[in-house]
């Protein structure tokens, strides 16, 4: 199950992607699930919630983001839904917090320090007047997959 963003916010859209191609890659196109939310702790809370309501209770979870994933993971302990016996979560972000969760929070690293100095360069090149481009520039820095005891 993915535990989708704002489709509005491309970054979200691209990770749901991600995800169903990864699904596709595995052969299973058919267990391609995804709830619309968020991108905070309490709408993980509530999408679980909906799933606990519903008796749809998935094997594993992909958040949007780490706040997300922490929300489903704190809806699903109150629950005494065991992690990851029962159901595994990945967030996405590494924030400092998944690693004093219990059992600590597998997490996609995406280097925010990198993000920000590139986008910072960018508008210092605009500001002093060096050439742009009027199309938009995509830049793709790489990610780390951190697994630890939730997934």
């Amino acid at each position: 199950m993915h535990l989708a963003g704002p489709k509005k916010i491309g970054v979200c859209e691209l990770r749901k992607k991600g995800y169903e191609q990864a699904m596709k890659d595995f052969n299973l196109e058919n267990e391609i699930k995804s709830i619309k939310g968020g991108m905070h702790e309490k709408d993980g809370i509530s999408n679980i919630e909906k799933l606990i309501i519903e008796g749809c209770i998935p094997e594993a979870v992909f958040a949007v983001n780490d706040p997300v994933a922490i929300g489903a993971f704190k809806r699903l302990k109150e629950a005494e839904i065991k992690i990851p016996d029962q159901v595994g979560i990945i967030g996405f972000s590494n924030n400092p917090i998944t690693e004093m969760i219990d059992p600590p929070l597998t997490t996609v690293d995406q280097p925010a320090f990198d993000m920000g100095k590139r986008a910072a360069e960018l508008l210092i090149d605009q500001i002093e007047g060096n050439p742009i481009s009027c199309s938009s520039k995509t830049l793709t820095l790489d990610t780390e997959l951190i697994i630890r005891n939730s997934a």
